[in-house]
C-alpha cells in the first residue's frame, strides 16, 4: 500500500469526523501536488455536493484540528490548502493500531 494510499484508507476509518469531513479531507489529500490543493470552495462544492456554508464549516474544523491550513499561492485570487502531514500522520498511526489490534483480537 503506498503512503497515499494508506492515507486515504485512514482518513475513511477515521469516526471522529462525518462522511463529509471525511470525504473534504480525503478529496484535498487526493488533488494535492506537494502537500498542496489548489482548488477552490466552489469547486469542493460541486464535488462533495453540499452546500458552500458546510463546506466552510467543515475547513474551519480541518483547520482548528491542525490537519490543513489556508495558503495563497502567488499569481492566484483564491486560497489553496496546505496538507499538514505531521498531524495526518496520527491519523494514520491510529488506523495502524486499530488494524494491528483487530488482528490481535481475531488470533
Amino acid at each position: 500500500m503506498s503512503e497515499n494510499e494508506e492515507l486515504l484508507a485512514a482518513i475513511d476509518d477515521y469516526e471522529l469526523y462525518s462522511v463529509k469531513h471525511r470525504e473534504v479531507l480525503k478529496s484535498l489529500a487526493m488533488l494535492a501536488i506537494d502537500d498542496i490543493a489548489p482548488v477552490t470552495i466552489a469547486y469542493l462544492v460541486k464535488l462533495i455536493g453540499v452546500s458552500s456554508s458546510l463546506i466552510y464549516k467543515i475547513i474551519k474544523q480541518l483547520e482548528k484540528d491542525g490537519f490543513i491550513s489556508r495558503t495563497r499561492i502567488s499569481g492566484t485570487s483564491h486560497d489553496s490548502f496546505k496538507l499538514d502531514r505531521k498531524n495526518l500522520q496520527k491519523i494514520i498511526k491510529l488506523y495502524n493500531s486499530k488494524k494491528l489490534l483487530m488482528s490481535a483480537k481475531n488470533r
